[in-house]
């Protein structure tokens, strides 16, 4: 029988203020299915504020952007089997901070993660352009060995350095799925403050990547624990995976057909890299559904677009 007594308010399962349990009955069976709370007049207080502040900022973003958090909340929460909390880390929520040297409006907000939970548990941060096909919870179950972070390798990213003359070969871990001992990543990650202003001429993000010693994976190794690649597969790639007869020393990404591409089932979270083919985003063009490499991945997407204007 399941247990749900908690409510979901302002981003957390929280108890009830006054609680009051009721049993579900199942229709087929007649029998209790499972145990639920009964809302009180402080439950809803507590909820009508919490929604009146999110609207301040919620209120004014697009239609797009509202449906690239919904789906990404919806494959998420349909196939945890334990409760989460998701909070979602918008520039809006993050006044002050020196966005000079970002990639995109938000890449160093996962590197505040540990200062936000305090250096305490572990935590887990996924770029939002992505859809989730499997138990989130089983990710954040996984054995760091003792080590701050978990991360992805990415055989054939091309890390700064790649190329023949600099004698690096591709390979960088990635950060779009970031599994952290908070307590742990104090060691590598700088006081919030110095975070929020850093003046340097790159991003926070490289600062960390240096001190972890990338991109030697055998040296980071000892620091970072490797993920299992489903869980940040680009566009539907395998990108642990070197194309056979690629040179890892070019300054050039493989042919999108040279690489491994996973079947829909055996993909854990699959991340949509590629702006043109993201329907939420300003770039997307409508010819995109039938022109992305993977087709049944854009079905896939609209399918759960359906689900959610629905909801």
């Amino acid at each position: 029988m399941q247990d749900k007594k908690n409510f979901y308010i302002n981003g957390k399962w929280v108890s009830p203020k006054n609680p009051k349990e009721i049993n579900v009955i199942d229709p087929a069976t007649e029998k209790s299915c499972a145990v639920i709370s009964l809302g009180s007049k402080d439950d809803v207080d507590l909820a009508v504020k919490a929604a009146k502040e999110a609207f301040k900022t919620w209120g004014f973003t697009s239609k797009e952007e509202r449906i690239k958090y919904l789906e990404n909340l919806y494959t998420l929460y349909k196939n945890s089997t334990a409760p989460i909390d998701i909070v979602f880390l918008r520039p809006k929520d993050f006044p002050g901070w020196n966005r000079t040297t970002w990639g995109t409006p938000f890449t160093c907000y996962r590197y505040a993660v540990p200062h936000l939970m305090g250096y305490k548990g572990r935590a887990l941060y996924t770029d939002v352009d992505m859809l989730n096909f499997r138990d989130i919870s089983a990710l954040y179950k996984t054995d760091l060995e003792g080590k701050a972070f978990g991360m992805v390798w990415d055989a054939l990213q091309d890390n700064g350095k790649a190329g023949t003359k600099a004698g690096y070969p591709r390979g960088f871990w990635c950060d779009s799925v970031l599994l952290i001992d908070c307590e742990k990543a104090k060691e590598f990650v700088d006081p919030i403050d110095k975070i929020k202003s850093w003046d340097k001429n790159y991003s926070y993000k490289w600062e960390v990547m240096r001190k972890l010693g990338s991109p030697h994976k055998e040296k980071t190794h000892e620091l970072v624990q490797e993920l299992d690649p489903r869980w940040n597969s680009f566009d539907g790639t395998n990108p642990a995976v070197i194309p056979k007869g690629y040179d890892v020393y070019s300054k050039h990404s493989p042919k999108w057909e040279d690489k491994e591409n996973l079947e829909i089932d055996h993909i854990w979270q699959l991340h949509l890299t590629a702006l043109s083919y993201q329907p939420w985003h300003p770039k997307y063009t409508p010819h995109a559904k039938a022109t992305h490499p993977r087709p049944d991945l854009m079905r896939e997407w609209w399918r759960l677009a359906k689900i959610v204007n629905s909801l």
